[in-house]
């Protein structure tokens, strides 16, 4: 595989390492992960905690996929490379690869996901990287930017179709209000041993 040298922009660089390569998928591959969100049962993807302290934190409709899915193992295995390279470049991570349903997520208008992060407890306790990637043309859609806390600020990741994104799942990010249109994209998350 060709060697990659994946974009961190300097306001990351001294508060957090998200990292993205753009256009990584090509057009009829971002059209193949976009058809199964078509073709997948759709829920949604509301999350509410305490009501008094956060009535809406997420709104969109996703759709799952098993990584093993034998029409998904093109995509898969080209996100496993992608993955693993850059976690020998930057992260050197304990990985043993993907065990939870892959999302694909559609973003209508007022669809949101507040500041979170990937890792917590219980199942997402083994999440050591998140991977996003984009399906939407930019054009298609107004807000719905992903973005990373850096320094009381969000910092936007890259709209362009087909790009990946790669953060540790502690990192801090959102989806901010869609404006217009709709936006898609796929989240996965990889797996290891629990951080000690």
């Amino acid at each position: 595989m060709k060697e990659l040298l994946p974009f961190r922009p300097p306001e990351l660089q001294n508060y957090l390492d998200a990292c993205w390569v753009e256009g990584y998928f090509n057009e009829d591959e971002v059209t193949q992960i976009s058809n199964m969100y078509d073709a997948g049962d759709k829920k949604g993807a509301e999350v509410t905690g305490n009501e008094a302290l956060e009535p809406d934190f997420r709104k969109s409709t996703v759709a799952f996929v098993e990584p093993g899915e034998e029409e998904f193992q093109n995509i898969m295995l080209k996100l496993a490379q992608l993955t693993t390279q850059i976690n020998q470049q930057r992260y050197h991570f304990d990985l043993m690869g993907f065990y939870e349903s892959i999302q694909i997520a559609e973003y209508g208008k007022g669809d949101f996901f507040d500041w979170h992060a990937d890792f917590g407890n219980g199942s997402t306790s083994n999440r050591k990287l998140s991977l996003s990637v984009q399906l939407s043309d930019p054009e298609e859609y107004k807000g719905g930017n992903l973005q990373f806390m850096a320094h009381k600020k969000g910092v936007d990741a890259p709209r362009t179709k087909g790009t990946v994104i790669i953060f540790p799942s502690f990192v801090l990010h959102q989806v901010t209000p869609i404006i217009s249109g709709k936006r898609r994209s796929m989240v996965g998350w990889v797996s290891g041993v629990p951080f000690r």
